[in-house]
């Protein structure tokens, strides 16, 4: 199992392919590197791919820690260096589109562009502040799990396949409370990325955000919910595809 070590955190990656530009894929608040499966077949023919799990999450290690977004994006530049890779195409869903961001904003070295997937993090400001807080206290109650199934339950729609949802929630489930409650305090972060993907029902209004930068490329996929790159991989990739395309050679 791939592990490089940071300030004492086992770091897990998985790196595919060859290739270029390369791509590295940032899964979202309490999800794993799996979430970005579908995509990694895809690119790594094509591409050298990146594809970790944030300290917290999945097989990295998860420390009794605050966990914040510039951490996030720390980490992942520093695996990015330490992997040898040029400027990447850093993809983020969800909370992983604000690490994206920040990893732009701080370590521009290593970022070509950058590719937000249906985050909540785009909200507007009234609806984050007001949103966000009372969450994150009910997080920290004991009975968390069950505030938990019903937060993210509603980024599905009543179309979804039972057994994916299931699937999804239980990996996301088994983030540790004290990772959750951090990571609420980590979203209260806003930024606009170079493209936004939506999903049927968006967490951001594209429209909305194109008035505060005129040149976003957006795009929006059919009959998913919020977990577009396993629910609709082929529309994802395609238009992650596209987005390449329009950057150009390296």
């Amino acid at each position: 199992m791939p592990i490089l070590r940071r300030e004492g955190v086992g770091l897990f990656y998985e790196l595919a392919g060859s290739g270029g530009p390369p791509l590295v894929f940032i899964h979202g608040m309490t999800c794993d590197h799996s979430f970005f499966a579908p995509q990694v077949e895809y690119f790594a023919p094509r591409h050298q791919v990146l594809n970790l799990d944030l300290r917290g999450h999945g097989r990295s290690d998860r420390p009794q820690q605050d966990y914040r977004i510039p951490g996030f994006a720390a980490d992942t530049a520093w695996l990015c260096q330490e992997l040898g890779l040029g400027p990447a195409v850093v993809a983020g869903h969800s909370m992983g589109g604000a690490v994206a961001l920040e990893m732009a904003r701080r370590h521009p070295q290593r970022v070509r562009a950058a590719a937000v997937l249906d985050t909540t993090v785009l909200s507007s400001p009234e609806r984050t502040e007001k949103l966000l807080p009372a969450m994150q206290r009910r997080m920290a109650q004991p009975d968390y799990r069950e505030a938990f199934r019903e937060y993210f339950g509603r980024f599905f729609l009543a179309s979804d396949d039972a057994g994916l949802k299931a699937r999804v929630l239980a990996a996301m489930l088994a983030t540790p409370q004290h990772v959750i409650v951090s990571l609420f305090e980590a979203l209260r972060q806003a930024a606009c990325p170079l493209l936004y993907l939506a999903a049927a029902n968006h967490l951001s209004e594209p429209t909305e955000m194109k008035k505060l930068r005129p040149e976003l490329i957006t795009g929006q996929v059919v009959g998913s919910g919020h977990f577009l790159t396993l629910q609709v991989p082929e529309q994802a990739n395609a238009m992650l595809e596209r987005f390449l395309a329009l950057l150009g050679p390296a």
